[in-house]
């Protein structure tokens, strides 16, 4: 935390970035928050231990919460209004360029993809995640592996910029991922997000409830054959060939005087 503090008065004084609401914008928003923040608790406190209020109530684990917040409780039409305000507010109560650091269930994970032009983490299932919105990201490979090696052990790093222990590259990746230039890895990305997701079309619940039909069939009736799902066309190794895309870039590729890239960092 101190770290990032520090980031952040060092971009102050150094004009980081466009600004965003002006002084007193920042400051509505903030009331704003504090003035939902209590609703929002308000609203979980005198709720069952199901819907999405159950996010809020402290409980022993992830685990039982998944369980337990099923759709269709009374408050959750006003929660998701409310959060939805909650996520607005927030984004203007600081300057865009300013590092934030969550800790709490807001802003949400998905929220926070919204607002990234660049995710970096590490091998995580946040990375699967974060493919799905087709956007750039960089994956850590700290002890300085074979590019190819990292990338064939790990198949959600096809499609990545990888960073070494010093990040030396990390100024080449934020430049093409905000610059001008054109996106090297997109059809990588691409590529992978069919391998690692399906298609967009069926969506997923779609395929699930198919897929759960198709076994059910099957079982009722195990000596009829039935027709399987063809996968999405891949090399021999059962990996997508656009993978094969994902390179570093070089210091060549840098775009000068990119703007300011909003980057994610996943644990």
């Amino acid at each position: 935390m101190a770290l990032i503090e520090q980031a952040n008065r060092r971009r102050e004084a150094g004009g980081a970035g466009p600004p965003g609401d002006s002084a007193s914008g920042q400051l509505a928003a903030a009331a704003d928050l504090a003035r939902i923040g209590a609703q929002l608790s308000s609203l979980a406190g005198g709720a069952p231990a199901q819907g999405w209020t159950a996010w809020l109530r402290p409980q022993a684990d992830e685990a039982t919460l998944s369980r337990d917040s099923m759709p269709g409780t009374d408050g959750d039409a006003e929660w998701r209004r409310l959060t939805d305000e909650w996520h607005a507010s927030y984004w203007r109560s600081q300057e865009p360029w300013r590092h934030r650091v969550v800790t709490g269930p807001l802003p949400t994970l998905y929220d926070c993809f919204d607002h990234a032009d660049l995710l970096i983490s590490d091998i995580s299932s946040v990375v699967a995640d974060f493919i799905a919105s087709g956007k750039p990201y960089a994956v850590a490979n700290p002890d300085g592996r074979d590019a190819d090696e990292f990338r064939a052990e790990f198949p959600t790093a096809a499609a990545a910029y990888l960073l070494d222990a010093g990040c030396a590259a990390l100024p080449d990746v934020i430049a093409e991922a905000a610059g001008p230039g054109p996106d090297r890895l997109a059809a990588a990305r691409r590529e992978l997000k069919g391998y690692l997701l399906g298609p967009d079309h069926p969506d997923a619940l779609t395929r699930f409830n198919d897929a759960v039909e198709a076994l059910a069939a099957r079982t009722a009736h195990p000596t009829e054959t039935t027709s399987a799902a063809q996968p999405t066309d891949t090399t021999s190794t059962g990996r997508p060939a656009a993978a094969t895309l994902a390179v570093q870039p070089t210091e060549a590729d840098a775009a000068p005087g990119a703007p300011a890239v909003r980057a994610a960092s996943g644990a």
